[in-house]
């Protein structure tokens, strides 16, 4: 673990432009990790902090910001094929439950297993959720703390990675 530290003076405006730009340049890494491991929720969620910092820093109109905009588009997209895909994929094997001659065996592994499943996966996110919650939190509390003794602390992307990979494994029990 390691802290960034810059001196708060009346000169720092250039400093903290530059660490607004690294933060939307970290929202944007943390948003292709999440689309690459299929949670385009999250991925949403960082992409579109990403943009508004973008806007923030850059104006409305700079190809930057617009930039931004469109990988929000674009994982949005996503979401949509993913969901039409599932969508699909349920509606086919509804149909085809349907039209298959019926049997006396009795409830497949899939129809025996799928309330779990889903609760289980509503459960993790929500676990996720609450994990991310408290991570922010405590970086707002580390910015508030370090700031009224006169620096400004800003965590690295490295940090935060660390960080949820350890409250990961805690959660885990690994």
């Amino acid at each position: 673990w390691y802290q960034r530290r810059v001196r708060v003076s009346t000169q720092s405006t250039g400093d903290l432009r530059k660490m607004m730009i690294a933060r939307a340049q970290e929202f944007e890494l943390l948003a292709d990790m999440c689309l690459h491991s299929k949670n385009i929720g999250l991925a949403l969620d960082y992409i579109g902090k990403a943009a508004k910092i973008s806007e923030a820093v850059f104006g409305k109109d700079d190809p930057r910001s617009n930039q931004a905009y469109e990988k929000f588009s674009y994982i949005y997209a996503e979401a949509g094929k993913i969901q039409y895909n599932d969508a699909l994929q349920r509606f086919q094997r509804r149909q085809s439950q349907l039209s298959a001659p019926k049997e006396e065996t009795g409830p497949t592994q899939e129809e025996l297993y799928t309330p779990e499943q889903s609760l289980g996966q509503k459960i993790f996110s929500l676990l996720l959720l609450f994990l991310f919650f408290v991570i922010i939190v405590v970086e707002i509390l580390l910015v508030v703390l370090s700031f009224s003794k006169g620096y400004l602390y800003v965590p690295s992307t490295r940090e935060l990675m660390n960080t949820l990979q350890y409250m990961w494994l805690k959660a885990t029990g690994h």
